[in-house]
């Protein structure tokens, strides 16, 4: 008696076109459309971030600090404090440390701050060659406006004036 092969059907399948995930190359969108869209949604989560920033910045900031602060609860949990002793001990500790570090800081900070109108003339000097650049024809592309409206304020008051005196309106 010959024997048959029975194939019984299953879920499972296999996949006939595997890509190839040892290659370091990815495909870019190539399409305007697909680039574009990217670009907007890019924007509007930019703009939500930046709308929810008051939600946003406590929420991020609770996420790094117990990123940071993860080990040490570890570390007191193994020495059996109580979980919220610990916390209030690990805030304490790096407000303490914030606070020192702008004790520190603060020092030097003043006397630089004493020392910086001394510094001025010494920035302007080594920054001089800035002023032979593009950067003067923008400083005077932004004063020519207001010149121009400073001048034309001028003509109009001597108009004005003028026309005062002979309708007889000045004495």
């Amino acid at each position: 008696m010959p024997l048959t092969r029975v194939t019984v059907p299953t879920t499972e399948t296999t996949a006939k076109d595997v890509p190839d995930l040892t290659s370091d190359d990815i495909a870019l969108p190539s399409e305007l459309k697909t680039v574009l869209l990217a670009g907007l949604f890019l924007f509007a989560a930019l703009t939500a971030a930046y709308v929810a920033a008051e939600v946003i910045l406590p929420i991020v900031l609770a996420m790094v600090l117990t990123l940071l602060l993860l080990p040490e609860m570890r570390l007191l949990n193994r020495l059996h404090v109580p979980r919220s002793l610990s916390a209030l001990l690990l805030i304490l500790a790096a407000l303490t440390g914030i606070f020192a570090l702008g004790a520190a800081v603060s020092g030097p900070a003043k006397t630089w701050a004493g020392r910086l109108p001394d510094g001025v003339p010494i920035i302007e000097e080594r920054l001089r060659f800035l002023s032979r650049t593009s950067w003067h024809k923008v400083t005077i592309l932004t004063q020519l406006p207001a010149q121009h409206v400073t001048h034309a304020r001028a003509e109009v008051t001597n108009a004005a004036d003028q026309d005062d005196k002979r309708f007889g309106f000045l004495n």
